[in-house]
């Protein structure tokens, strides 16, 4: 049990910065928008490796080919969008976070976690366990980068954003090039 627990707390770092970096960028109904957030990472976290389980060796090998990739450009999208509005002279704040924006964050940074059902099929685990742990771990940790994000705005403003822009392309190439190389 400590061992799944130390998987889904490393599966949940990238939740936990992400969900830092979206906290910077709205206002309104911060504890609301929080809860979303993590909610939905939560659910990517949980669903990829459960994908990972069910679908076995095979489609992983097809999604190990280019997922690396997807990471890569949707984080450089993502990061890069966050750098240009922060040197942007409007303050733009999200009043609402769309969905679509959300669902495709909760996949990027939750790719890895197929890979991790992959191994959870050859493992004597008790599988919903397991999807329970890195469920409660990704909430629990990308409610805490919510908070951490909102603090960091207040003392810093832009250049936080700035720093979160550039630390979600570095999860991106980081994806890229552990893959690559």
């Amino acid at each position: 049990m400590f061992t799944i627990f130390l998987i889904a707390l490393s599966l949940s770092i990238d939740s936990f910065i992400t969900a830092g970096s979206l906290s910077l960028k709205h206002n309104k109904n911060f504890w609301l928008m929080s809860l979303w957030i993590a909610s939905v990472f939560a659910f990517f976290q949980t669903l990829m490796p459960l994908l990972g389980f069910l679908l076995g060796k095979q489609f992983v090998i097809y999604v190990q080919e280019f997922d690396h990739w997807i990471a890569f450009i949707l984080l450089l999208i993502v990061g890069g969008k966050f750098i240009f509005e922060a040197l942007s002279s409007d303050d733009k704040k999200i009043k609402k976070l769309s969905w679509k924006v959300l669902a495709t964050l909760g996949v990027a940074t939750s790719i890895d976690a197929l890979v991790v059902g992959l191994t959870f099929a050859f493992m004597e685990i008790n599988l919903f366990l397991a999807l329970v742990i890195i469920a409660v771990v990704t909430f629990i940790i990308s409610i805490l980068g919510c908070y951490l994000g909102k603090k960091l705005s207040h003392k810093f403003g832009s250049e936080i954003e700035i720093l979160a822009g550039i630390v979600l392309i570095m999860i991106g190439a980081k994806i890229l090039f552990t893959h690559l190389f």
